[in-house]
Protein backbone atom coordinates (compact mmCIF):
# COMPACT_ATOMS: atom_id res chain seq x y z
CA UNK A 1 0.00 0.00 0.00
CA UNK A 2 1.35 3.44 -1.19
CA UNK A 3 1.71 6.43 1.33
CA UNK A 4 0.18 9.49 0.82
CA UNK A 5 1.13 12.79 -0.52
CA UNK A 6 0.59 14.89 3.11
CA UNK A 7 2.45 11.63 4.96
CA UNK A 8 5.17 12.08 2.18
CA UNK A 9 5.57 15.85 2.75
CA UNK A 10 5.58 14.90 6.79
CA UNK A 11 8.90 12.67 6.03
CA UNK A 12 10.38 15.04 4.04
CA UNK A 13 9.70 18.13 6.95
CA UNK A 14 10.97 15.41 9.87
CA UNK A 15 13.88 14.81 7.49
CA UNK A 16 14.73 18.44 7.13
CA UNK A 17 14.27 19.11 10.66
CA UNK A 18 16.84 16.10 11.63
CA UNK A 19 19.41 17.99 9.18
CA UNK A 20 18.83 20.97 10.47
CA UNK A 21 17.93 22.33 7.22
CA UNK A 22 15.46 25.30 6.72
CA UNK A 23 12.24 24.72 5.90
CA UNK A 24 9.90 27.00 3.44
CA UNK A 25 7.33 27.28 1.71
CA UNK A 26 6.30 26.76 -1.08
CA UNK A 27 6.78 23.32 -1.82
CA UNK A 28 6.50 21.16 -4.83
CA UNK A 29 5.38 17.69 -4.50
CA UNK A 30 5.42 14.85 -7.77
CA UNK A 31 4.83 11.48 -7.69
CA UNK A 32 5.93 8.69 -10.10
CA UNK A 33 6.67 5.25 -10.84
CA UNK A 34 9.95 3.69 -11.40
CA UNK A 35 8.19 2.79 -15.09
CA UNK A 36 5.46 4.47 -17.17
CA UNK A 37 2.37 1.60 -15.43
CA UNK A 38 4.42 -0.16 -13.09
CA UNK A 39 7.06 0.05 -10.26
CA UNK A 40 7.89 1.69 -6.96
CA UNK A 41 6.25 4.53 -6.17
CA UNK A 42 8.10 7.41 -4.91
CA UNK A 43 7.67 10.65 -3.84
CA UNK A 44 9.61 13.86 -5.22
CA UNK A 45 9.40 16.75 -2.11
CA UNK A 46 11.03 20.15 -3.14
CA UNK A 47 11.14 22.75 -0.94
CA UNK A 48 11.13 26.99 -1.40
CA UNK A 49 10.46 26.58 -4.98
CA UNK A 50 9.57 30.09 -5.78
CA UNK A 51 13.39 31.22 -4.82
CA UNK A 52 16.84 31.21 -5.77
CA UNK A 53 18.92 28.85 -3.67
CA UNK A 54 18.47 27.50 0.22
CA UNK A 55 16.25 24.30 -1.35
CA UNK A 56 15.78 21.39 -0.16
CA UNK A 57 14.80 18.30 -2.35
CA UNK A 58 13.78 14.75 -1.20
CA UNK A 59 12.77 11.66 -2.84
CA UNK A 60 10.69 9.39 -0.45
CA UNK A 61 9.88 5.81 -0.95
CA UNK A 62 5.82 5.55 -1.37
CA UNK A 63 5.76 2.01 0.02
CA UNK A 64 6.84 2.98 3.77
CA UNK A 65 7.64 6.50 3.84
CA UNK A 66 11.62 5.83 4.10
CA UNK A 67 13.82 8.96 2.64
CA UNK A 68 15.74 7.55 -0.34
CA UNK A 69 17.75 10.77 -1.24
CA UNK A 70 18.09 14.27 0.75
CA UNK A 71 20.05 17.09 -0.87
CA UNK A 72 20.61 21.02 0.21
CA UNK A 73 20.88 22.98 -2.70
CA UNK A 74 22.38 26.43 -1.42
CA UNK A 75 22.28 28.06 -5.12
Amino acid sequence: MTISQDDAVASARRSANERGWRWEEPIRVTRSRRFVFFGRVTYAVGTNTAKRGCHGRFVIDGEDGSILEAHWLPR
